[in-house]
C-alpha cells in the first residue's frame, strides 16, 4: 500500500497526540505527588508504545519534524542526531538531560530485548526497577 503525504501526516499527528496525552498524565503525576514507580513505569510504557508506533514507518520523518519543532517551541534544545526514543522521552517528561538519558536508556534495553508494551511494567518490576536496568545492561 502506497502511503501518501496526507497519510504520513495523519500517522505522525496521531503519535504526537498520544505523546501530548502522556505529557498531561506525567504533569498530573507530578502535581499530585503520586510518585509511585508504577505510574512512572506506565508513562514509560506509553513512550515505548509511541516509539513502536512510529519507528520505521513512512511517517517517521514527519513525526521527527513535528516533535523537534514542538520541543523548540517549548524552548528546549534539540541536538542533531538525537534518537527517536530520547525525543519522545524529552517531549513527555520535560526533564533534565540525565533523567531523559536514563529513561531513554531503559526504553532502548526494552526495544533490544523485544519487550512488548503490555509486559513493560512487569518487566521493569522483575528487573528491580529502572536503575537496575540501566546499570546491568
Amino acid at each position: 500500500m502506497k502511503v501518501n503525504n496526507e497519510m504520513k501526516v495523519t500517522i505522525a499527528n496521531g503519535v504526537m497526540e498520544k505523546l501530548d496525552d502522556l505529557a498531561a498524565k506525567r504533569n498530573k503525576w507530578q502535581v499530585q505527588y503520586d510518585r509511585t514507580n508504577h505510574t512512572l513505569y506506565e508513562l514509560l510504557a506509553g513512550c515505548l508504545d509511541s516509539y513502536y508506533a512510529i519507528k520505521g514507518t513512512k511517517a517517521e520523518k514527519v513525526f521527527l519534524e513535528n516533535i523537534k519543532e514542538s520541543l523548540k517551541a517549548r524552548k528546549l534544545k534539540v541536538q542533531e542526531g538525537t534518537s527517536v526514543l530520547n525525543l519522545i522521552v524529552r517531549y513527555v517528561f520535560d526533564s533534565d538531560r540525565r533523567r531523559i538519558f536514563g529513561y531513554a536508556r531503559v526504553l532502548r534495553v526494552a526495544v533490544k530485548d523485544a519487550i512488548e508494551v503490555a509486559n513493560f511494567v512487569e518487566w521493569v518490576k522483575k528487573a528491580g526497577g529502572l536503575e537496575e536496568i540501566t546499570s546491568s545492561k
